[in-house]
């Protein structure tokens, strides 16, 4: 009775060892943390991903599959950390896993980035013997309980990030070790962990900017030792970053229908049925694989449609402020020439005229000691909205020279890569156009979203900013 169980082990651990080890899954393009640890932490905000995967439901003890995944960015978004669990269990066969991840943004070029990363951890490998279908339920060596093995495991991938274009390698299991289930008689069956190496693509590009349809390609390939390439393919199409749809291809073993929704601003969800084509198509029935994603932290941001709106209205105000202005300049210029003639004509007023004239120039002077200076500061704003200062204190990022006018600022800083930093995010994930400007005396640069001449504009916007980031303000820089 002993040999026919060490055969049945025999057996499935050899499938096992020849096959691919890792858990499989089919929504690796929300998460690609899941198979490269050089993706860790690559989003602006921290994410948190539960699967669950059913395999070949028409068969007993199909795999059943588990994963739980959480990383994000942190030291300003130039480092990734990241950990992750997993519980693979295919009959009387059950591995659980957990790592922690650690990754590195390198800019090699402007918007290219290359991150490498690491993961380590530990395997946990069990074989459930309560399972097995014997003859003789009282063998000692069924009756010797379950048999374990913990081992200690890590990955490393490298990730490339070129806009919308990501390139992941990665070499999983890496440390390759060999699982012994031994008897007191040192015999038993050994286990090997197979190096896998994976290289994955994905890119982003957008196919009806007025329909607001994306389309996301991507492919991924794997191999390990001993067995012939495998590859995926998915087609998958975006609607308004909310919906996900389209079809995958798992070379000889399985085709598959995605699709997933952005629930909210943090939340999302996707779904995925596989529909077998390899020779147990017939007896294993069709997969389901379910996820559930959450986002939380990053950057708070002002109401992006409300801002871009508002900037509209008040480019157009700015263009016809600029319009009136040029045609008051233009008629300037005729009030001083109708001067100038009008003076000629009074210089050649004979010298009999020489009270009126002098009466002329008393009332000139009476009207001249009338004019006053007004402020443009309305008594109403609250203290500190509007700041003056001297325009020669300060100067753009390059040590340029900027005019007088009304600055709004959204953020200060003492170093001039945190500065870019910020104006990087609000550029490009934002797309709102930031201008930094430097403060030669207090040694700070501030990052401005709008620079206007008429004050009502820059309050109208400020009001809207501080919604969202109640330190923001305004700095009228004037001349000395």
């Amino acid at each position: 009775m002993k040999k026919s169980v060490y055969t049945l082990l025999l057996f499935c651990i050899s499938a096992l060892a020849t096959s691919q080890q890792l858990p499989l899954f089919s929504q690796y393009y929300y998460n690609q943390f899941l198979y490269n640890p050089g993706f860790t932490g690559t989003s602006d905000k921290a994410n948190a991903y539960i699967i669950q995967r059913s395999q070949w439901k028409d068969m007993p003890g199909a795999p059943v599959t588990y994963a739980i995944t959480v990383d994000g960015p942190a030291w300003e978004n130039k480092v990734g950390i990241g950990v992750s669990m997993f519980s693979d269990q295919t009959d009387m066969l059950h591995r659980s896993g957990l790592y922690t991840s650690y990754s590195y943004k390198f800019k090699i070029a402007e918007d290219q980035y290359l991150l490498p990363g690491i993961s380590i951890g530990m395997i946990d490998n069990r074989i459930d013997l309560s399972r097995a279908i014997v003859h003789d339920a009282n063998d000692p060596f069924v009756l010797a309980g379950n048999r374990r093995k913990v081992t200690f495991d890590a990955n490393f991938g490298v990730a490339y990030i070129w806009k919308e274009l990501k390139v992941g390698l990665s070499a999983m299991q890496l440390m390759g070790n060999k699982i012994a289930y031994l008897n007191t008689d040192n015999s038993g069956i050994y286990q090997k962990l197979q190096q896998h190496f994976i290289l994955s693509a994905q890119y982003g590009v957008m196919i009806s900017e007025s329909a607001k349809i994306k389309a996301l390609p991507s492919i991924m390939l794997r191999y390990t030792k001993g067995n012939p390439f495998q590859f995926d393919v998915n087609a998958i199409f975006e609607w308004n970053n909310m919906l996900r749809g389209g079809i995958a291809y798992r070379h000889g073993s399985a085709l598959g229908l995605n699709i997933g929704c952005k629930i909210n601003k943090n939340l999302v969800a996707g779904y995925t049925y596989e529909l077998p084509i390899s020779t147990v198509k017939k007896y294993a029935g069709g997969g389901h694989e379910v996820m559930l994603g959450y986002s939380f932290g990053g950057q708070r941001g002002v109401d992006d449609t409300k801002i871009k709106e508002l900037m509209s209205k008040i480019e157009a105000a700015q263009w016809k402020t600029d319009s009136l202005s040029q045609e008051l300049n233009k008629k300037d210029k005729q009030h001083d020439e109708q001067i100038k003639n009008l003076q000629i004509k009074a210089d050649s007023i004979e010298a009999n005229q020489q009270k009126l004239k002098e009466e002329i120039k008393k009332n000139n002077k009476g009207n001249n000691s009338t004019t006053g200076t007004t402020g443009t500061t309305d008594s109403n704003l609250p203290a500190g909205l509007i700041r003056a200062e001297k325009v020669s204190d300060y100067t753009d990022e390059n040590g340029n020279p900027i005019v007088s006018g009304y600055y709004v600022i959204i953020e200060s800083f003492r170093n001039i890569s945190n500065a870019k930093n910020n104006k990087d995010f609000y550029e490009k994930q934002k797309q709102i156009k930031v201008a930094t400007i430097f403060n030669k005396k207090r040694k700070f640069y501030y990052n401005s979203v709008l620079y206007t001449t008429d004050e009502e504009s820059a309050v109208d916007l400020i009001n809207e900013i501080k919604k969202e980031k109640p330190d923001a303000w305004i700095f009228k820089l004037i001349e000395e």
